[in-house]
């Protein structure tokens, strides 16, 4: 018993007591928008507030579990959690549901009968996070050799692979973003870089002609040329846009009145209500604690004293801002509509829970870049 106190004691004094304030207040933040927005809409957004409130609980508790736990013990465990993430995403094959409001036919949710329903795919985010920078630690300096950058790559785009094959173009690109971010990370030679660029722009005509789906190009185009895109895309771009404004300062402080419904509010569009609800003070609010958030995976990662460490902060960092710039430019009108939350803040149990996971990962590794005594190292 004295040794658990101790541990305790030890956790509280070395832990990042920062970015547990700043998880907690941007859980606290969007617990109050989902109570909010249940509020504002009752009649249109049919979602459980208990639901979400439970998820946060539960994944403030998987990044304690994880805070605690050694980098290099979380990093050894691949073996376990790896199979079930896939074994998860595989499963979409064939038992896969379909919850796309807007029409792709992307197959992206697991209904587990007498339970839930949940998003594999956000749990594989996680375990892609710990795996790929087992995998990058392990390779190290001998990542640009052919041999081990050859495998290095299967390793990363085969998740972004899989998922663009389920139709969930969205994720697909956060794991890309992802597998690219920590690659660069990692070491990558620049003459490889520079060479994946220039493939990337030769393929863009291929992969328009023969890869995107006739939504996908109609997501781009109405970026591109509004006056030429399908009145349906450009109308719920336009829609958020107009409610963003309409926030002003401040705000409009009651519920309903003259808020503007924008479809997935509640998910991918959750920014529009804040802008209306709270105003532009209150999306400062939000781009302030997740710029905090990706700030302190940063200095984690630079501080880190292990590859591993640094590598799995990089990851995390990759993962949150490649989804708050495409989410934020979707509801600004500014990137195609893809599908993508705002992590921390959108509605949805799972992706809530692989969020608050990561930042486990970050806490973790800040909290043993000093000499430890906790029970689990």
């Amino acid at each position: 018993m004295r040794r658990v106190f101790r541990s305790v004691l030890e956790y509280l004094k070395k832990t990042d007591k920062l970015l547990w304030f700043l998880i907690i207040m941007t859980s606290a933040y969007g617990a109050y928008l989902t109570l909010s927005i249940d509020k504002s809409f009752p009649y249109i957004y049919h979602g459980s507030p208990k639901t979400q409130l439970a998820s946060i609980a539960v994944g403030l508790f998987a990044a304690l579990v994880f805070s605690i736990m050694d980098p290099e013990l979380i990093g050894k465990l691949w073996k376990l959690h790896a199979p079930i993430a896939y074994g998860l995403v595989f499963a979409l094959i064939f038992w896969g549901q379909g919850r796309d409001a807007y029409g792709t036919g992307g197959i992206n949710w697991l209904d587990i009968p007498g339970f839930i329903a949940i998003q594999p795919s956000e749990f594989l985010k996680v375990s892609f996070i710990i795996t790929f920078a087992h995998h990058l630690a392990f390779v190290g300096e001998r990542i640009n050799h052919p041999m081990y950058l050859l495998g290095v790559l299967i390793h990363g785009f085969a998740p972004a692979a899989i998922i663009f094959y389920l139709k969930d173009g969205g994720t697909a690109l956060i794991f890309g973003l992802m597998t690219v971010g920590m690659l660069f990370c990692a070491g990558l030679s620049w003459k490889y870089i520079i060479a994946a660029a220039g493939l990337a722009v030769a393929a863009i005509i291929p992969m328009w002609n023969h890869l995107l789906s006739y939504d996908q190009k109609a997501r781009i185009i109405a970026i591109i040329n509004p006056d030429q895109a399908e009145a349906k895309i450009v109308y719920q771009v336009n829609q958020a846009v107009v409610a963003i404004g309409s926030g002003r300062v401040f705000g409009v402080p009651y519920y309903g009145g003259a808020m503007r419904w924008v479809a997935e509010m509640h998910t991918d569009f959750i920014f529009t209500f804040v802008a209306q609800f709270l105003g532009f003070v209150g999306c400062l609010g939000v781009l302030f604690l997740l710029a905090a958030i990706c700030i302190k995976a940063v200095t984690n990662a630079v501080r880190a004293l292990t590859r591993l460490g640094s590598l799995m902060c990089w990851g995390v960092f990759s993962m949150l801002f490649a989804q708050v710039l495409i989410n934020i430019g979707m509801n600004l009108g500014l990137t195609p509509v893809v599908g993508i939350t705002l992590p921390f803040f959108s509605i949805g149990g799972t992706s809530t829970m692989s969020a608050l996971a990561a930042v486990g990962l970050i806490i973790s590794v800040h909290g043993h870049s000093h000499k430890r005594v906790y029970l689990f190292d």
